[in-house]
C-alpha cells in the first residue's frame, strides 16, 4: 500500500439496507452521530440507552429514503436484533450481507487501476458515494481513506464479484503484483494451542508470537483457567513451525514470556471426570 495498491474483499462486513419514508428520522434517533445527506458517507457510533458504545457503522445515503450501513460481519445478528427491537413505522431494515459483496482497494497508486477500468471520473471527494461502471460491473463506490493512503470500496452483487476481480487484477498487473484477502492472509498458518507460565498477565487476543527472534504469529484468544495453573491461548503460527517442542515467546505488556505448544489438555486430559 505504501508504494502501490492493496486489495481486499468486502464479504467480511455485515451490510444492511434501511429504507422508508421515516428512514432518516429513525437513523437520527438510533445513531449518536450526524446522518449524512445524499451521496456522502459517515461513521457515526451507535449507543446503548446507558450511553455505552455498541458499535461503529458506516452509513451511506443513497437518497432521502434509502441508506446503506456496514459494520462487523460477526455482529450482524446482534445489530439486526437491536434494529428490529427499536424499529418504527415507515422504516424497513434488511440484512443484505450475503447479497452485497465486492472489494476495497487502497494505497499510493489506488487511482491508477481504477482509471484503467472505468470511463467514469475516479476523483470523487473523500467520503463521497457514487455509482461507477467498472467495465461490465455497476458498483456502488465509497471514497475512503486508510491511514494516510487513498482508497475505495467497490460494492457489487455476488454474481458480479468474479468479473470485478478479474477487471481489477488485469488493470493492476502493470502496477503491482500482490493481492490478499482476510482469509488468504492465514493460508500458510495453522491454529495452535499453547500454554504460557505467566502470573501477572494473560493472553486476551492480538498479542504477537515470537519464534527465533521474529514475530511469526498472532494470538487469537486466551485466558487463565484456574484448574490449569497456566495461561492458555490459541494463535496462528507458520504451518512448518507447528510441532511439539516448538520454542516460542508471547509478548505481554511489552515483555516476551516463554510459551510452548499444548499437545494435551492442561487438565483432565483423559476426560476421567467427565466419563465418571
Amino acid at each position: 500500500m505504501r508504494n502501490s495498491v492493496g486489495k481486499n474483499e468486502l464479504q467480511n462486513f455485515g451490510k444492511f439496507r434501511v429504507s422508508g419514508r421515516n428512514a432518516r428520522g429513525w437513523l437520527d434517533r438510533i445513531m449518536a452521530g450526524r446522518v449524512p445527506r445524499p451521496n456522502p458517507l459517515a461513521l457515526p457510533p451507535m449507543l446503548s440507552p446507558s450511553g455505552r458504545l455498541m458499535s461503529d457503522l458506516t452509513i451511506s445515503c443513497l437518497s432521502e429514503t434509502e441508506f446503506r450501513r456496514a459494520g462487523s460481519y460477526g455482529a450482524q445478528e446482534i445489530h439486526l436484533r437491536w434494529f428490529e427491537t427499536h424499529l418504527e413505522d415507515d422504516v424497513d431494515v434488511e440484512n443484505v450481507s450475503v447479497r452485497v459483496t465486492g472489494f476495497q482497494i487502497a494505497g499510493l497508486r489506488t487511482h491508477d487501476p481504477l482509471a484503467l477500468a472505468t470511463r467514469d471520473p475516479t476523483d470523487p471527494r473523500l467520503l463521497d458515494v457514487r455509482p461507477m461502471a467498472v467495465r461490465q460491473v455497476t458498483c456502488l463506490v465509497h471514497r475512503m481513506s486508510y491511514g494516510d493512503d487513498p482508497g475505495f470500496r467497490l460494492y457489487c452483487p455476488p454474481m458480479n464479484q468474479c468479473s470485478l476481480w478479474k477487471t481489477l487484477w488485469e488493470a493492476d498487473r502493470p502496477i503491482s503484483a500482490g493481492a490478499d484477502s482476510e482469509r488468504a492472509v492465514l493460508r500458510d498458518r495453522v491454529l495452535e494451542a499453547f500454554t504460557a507460565a505467566v502470573d501477572d498477565a494473560h493472553v486476551q487476543g492480538h498479542e504477537p508470537i515470537w519464534i527465533d527472534g521474529r514475530v511469526q504469529g498472532l494470538c487469537t484468544s486466551g485466558g487463565y483457567p484456574p484448574r490449569a495453573g497456566v495461561s492458555v491461548a490459541s494463535g496462528f503460527v507458520p504451518r512448518d513451525r507447528a510441532r511439539d517442542g516448538l520454542g516460542m515467546r508471547n509478548e505481554f505488556l511489552d515483555e516476551r514470556r516463554p510459551a510452548r505448544p499444548a499437545t494435551r489438555p492442561p487438565f483432565h486430559a483423559e476426560g476421567e471426570r467427565t466419563l465418571g
